[in-house]
């Protein structure tokens, strides 16, 4: 019986541990991609249009891997730039404050948000 109760608990923690890192990575439980034959790819405003039935929130994400060029004094390389709308993102993707170097995930999201230009950092 104690070994069952166990497994129990492994699993929660491991389906919980999961999901948090399954809306970490994709920004939320699902994540819409438009094919690339589409004609067209929906707009930041057309965010509302995915607000079906079971769907409690949406935020508009654009991603791609390498889509960048770091231009350094010495150097350059590719690498992975995300733009988000700061003001919705938290409602699809709760980020823990862990991530963060200086301040809170919700610090980090408002300056975004006052400032889309770039990082509160830099």
């Amino acid at each position: 019986m104690r070994s069952e109760r166990g497994w129990r608990c492994s699993r929660a923690t491991y389906d919980a541990a999961k999901d948090a890192d399954t809306r970490f990575t994709l920004g939320s439980d699902i994540r819409i991609t438009p094919s690339v034959f589409a004609t067209g790819r929906p707009g930041a405003d057309d965010a509302s249009a995915f607000l079906v039935p079971g769907v409690a929130a949406v935020s508009p994400v654009v991603f791609d891997v390498e889509n960048a060029v770091m231009i350094g004094r010495h150097n350059q390389q590719r690498e992975n730039l995300a733009a988000i709308d700061a003001s919705t993102f938290s409602a699809v993707a709760p980020l823990p404050d862990q991530v963060f170097v200086e301040g809170t995930a919700a610090d980090t999201l408002a300056a975004l948000a006052a400032d889309p230009r770039g990082s509160p950092g830099g």
